[in-house]
């Protein structure tokens, strides 16, 4: 009963919710009342000056990751793979694009422990058993949406990697 109490009483605070939702309501407004958003999307860069939208700047910054992590896979770590996504169409964005996830699913081709792997990097992953997959200990789910020191340091990490004979 203690227990359930506790768990039931710790709740996000009255100021907490409020000013979430006031971001929130921002973000949408952007979206909602700016000229730019509300037309079709022209093919050209927004003019100068124009702030891009949040979702806009989230794509952005995970493109340019998961570039820079296919990039370090396909120039240090040939043991590894990533998963291959092809472009489609985005309907909010309004024109073609690659996907670009919050977590990068890696696969250790050599059939290793990938969480073992990682840890050994001093890096923390969890491995696919963790989230049903059937080859549980050759995947491991990296999160792409950390700071960017942390990004950096497991890209750097992740390069030291070298084919074992």
């Amino acid at each position: 009963m203690k227990k359930q109490i506790l768990l039931t009483s710790i709740r996000s605070s009255h100021e907490g919710q409020l000013r979430a939702t006031k971001i929130l309501n921002f973000i949408a407004d952007k979206y909602e009342h700016d000229p730019y958003y509300m037309v079709e999307k022209p093919s050209k860069v927004p003019k100068l000056f124009e702030v891009e939208g949040l979702f806009e700047y989230g794509h952005r910054v995970l493109g340019q990751r998961w570039e820079k992590l296919r990039a370090v896979v396909v120039q240090h770590t040939p043991r590894i793979r990533l998963p291959d996504f092809s472009p489609s169409f985005c309907n909010f964005m309004g024109k073609l694009t690659s996907p670009t996830p919050a977590f990068a699913w890696v696969e250790f081709e050599s059939g290793e422990d990938a969480e073992e792997v990682m840890r050994k990097l001093k890096f923390q992953g969890r491995n696919g058993s963790r989230f049903g997959i059937n080859v549980s200990r050759r995947y491991i789910r990296a999160n792409m949406m950390g700071d960017d020191s942390s990004f950096n340091l497991f890209l750097e990490r992740l390069s030291s990697l070298r084919i074992v004979d």
